[in-house]
């Protein structure tokens, strides 16, 4: 069992399938879980990199009132993504919902709730190719 205190992100070391790899220097990371559920005064952009993540199975981020930007369309690429929750964040984080989230096969709870940023949905939403998904909010 394997509980890292950190983490390390070397440059031009990827995954083949072009994944950023997750590792504490000796030991890659399987499965990662990203949780800022109180104020961490997180600010600036959420990048594309975010996306390649490879092993991200949940993301929470809630209270982060300094993030802006719009959520990059790269979030598709989070094969094993499971919850994707935006709770509470300021008014500078907002736009078009990537399309690419609502394709991810084994997504079952999207939250965007209590943002003070604005919000809105892809023109078509298409949920074909995921039939796991269980709620929307």
């Amino acid at each position: 069992n394997f509980e890292p205190t950190g983490f390390l992100c070397l440059e031009n070391v990827t995954h083949p399938a072009g994944a950023i790899i997750l590792n504490d220097g000796e030991v890659e990371v399987g499965q990662m879980q990203l949780s800022f559920q109180t104020p961490n005064n997180l600010t600036g952009t959420i990048p594309p990199e975010f996306g390649h993540i490879q092993g991200m199975t949940h993301v929470g981020l809630q209270y982060q009132k300094g993030l802006y930007g719009p959520i990059p369309s790269t979030i598709g690429n989070l094969v094993g993504l499971q919850t994707f929750s935006l709770l509470f964040a300021g008014p500078e984080l907002g736009g078009v919902i990537p399309s690419s989230l609502f394709t991810i096969p084994t997504v079952e709870y999207i939250t965007f709730q209590y943002n003070e940023g604005r919000f809105s949905f892809p023109p078509s939403i298409n949920s074909q190719g995921n039939h796991s998904l269980l709620g929307l909010i």
